[in-house]
């Protein structure tokens, strides 16, 4: 039974239809989205996530995103050792930002709410995967305050202008990036531009990052040479700045 089937029988009376989003698999899971819709209700709309068994194709486990921007990127990766993929999603559109990580706990061949938990949850940014000790499990870097100021268009936040990028800060800031990311680039969310490594550091925010491997544990003070170096940054980007702009950057960023 396909899975849009076996949704049908677990969501009577919704309106279920494929997104064109790519799907997600290995040889023991298979994930995929379709937009559904109550059809005795035009308000309860949205994504609902499945993931089924890739040999037996029996539905395991979905969830559902209410409203209008659900997941539009899908990416199994091992967060946390255990030998099994757990479940990446990034979510939004335009200005509209959010990051999702469900950790497998498949424990049978049937479905389940609880076949996959949810492991972290951002609804302000695409959070960012780097394998910062390159040990092969992604840690996620977020601001701290798990709100996004943006290098380019700054909106709605006085003083927009200290925090734009010199051409040589964001060369540097290139580098770091894949100096850090190991083989996770492709789940970060590219914007559709070069300059999506900038994006990706979150460099005008203080930051947090968190682990899953080998527990669940804030990992930040762990990498101390990555703060140094965005220490040594903000420093370069202080001395290029107009007294105007140094404390509105201190203040933010120190």
């Amino acid at each position: 039974m396909e899975a849009k089937d076996q949704l049908n029988i677990l969501l009577p009376g919704t309106d279920l239809y494929p997104l064109g989003i790519e799907d997600a698999s290995n040889a023991q899971i298979s994930v995929s989205m379709f937009g559904f819709r109550l059809v005795q209700s035009s308000n309860d709309y949205g994504t609902v996530v499945t993931v089924l068994d890739s040999k037996s194709g029996q539905l395991l486990w979905a969830h559902i995103f209410y409203g209008d921007f659900g997941p539009h990127t899908i990416k199994l990766i091992d967060f946390d050792g255990d030998g099994r993929d757990d479940l990446w999603l990034l979510s939004g559109f335009e200005d509209v930002f959010a990051s999702h990580l469900f950790l497998n706990r498949i424990d049978s061949d049937q479905f389940s709410l609880t076949s996959f938990v949810p492991g972290f949850a951002s609804d302000e940014v695409y959070a960012t995967l780097l394998d910062f000790n390159k040990d092969g499990y992604p840690e996620i870097l977020f601001p701290r305050d798990n709100a996004l100021i943006d290098p380019w268009e700054v909106y709605d936040i006085t003083d927009a202008q200290c925090f734009k990028l010199s051409k040589e800060i964001v060369e540097l800031v290139k580098k770091e990036y894949f100096r850090l990311v190991g083989r996770f680039d492709s789940a970060n969310f590219d914007y559709n531009m070069d300059s999506y490594p900038v994006h990706a550091l979150f460099v005008n925010n203080k930051i947090q990052v968190i682990s899953k491997y080998p527990e669940n544990k804030f990992v930040t003070n762990k990498y101390a040479d990555h703060l140094k170096w965005r220490l040594e940054i903000t420093k370069k980007r202080l001395s290029e700045s107009s007294d105007s702009c140094k404390n509105v950057l201190s203040q933010r960023l120190e």
